[in-house]
């Protein structure tokens, strides 16, 4: 059977970096989970600013390439999904995301 074309998210906005206070692009933030980002409408080419940042909106409707253009490596992606099924809430700062990956290290699960 061949693989049909699905309509997803990845298909409708693609997140190209992250918002300064003003809603312009900028290379980097203090916190990827405090700041807001900037994302693609693929049919219209319009750039806009997401209502909410991460520690709001959370991970689990956040494409992987997403994730990715904001900075993330697969391995806190992995993570941050993890942790959001788990517990049924979102991290919320840098710091948070550093206690969360010290421990996956301290207690790997293979």
């Amino acid at each position: 059977m061949p693989r049909i074309e699905r309509r997803t998210i990845e298909n409708v906005v693609r997140v190209i970096g992250w918002a300064d206070d003003d809603g312009e692009l900028v290379s980097d933030v203090t916190d990827r989970f405090q700041s807001r980002y900037v994302f693609v409408v693929e049919r219209t080419g319009e750039r806009c600013v997401s209502d909410f940042t991460l520690a709001r909106k959370g991970f689990t409707s956040l494409p992987i390439r997403d994730a990715v253009a904001l900075g993330f490596s697969t391995e806190e992606f992995l993570e941050l999904l993890q942790w959001e099924k788990t517990s049924s809430s979102n991290i919320q700062s840098e710091d948070e995301l550093n206690e969360l990956l010290a421990r996956a290290v301290a207690s790997p699960c293979f």
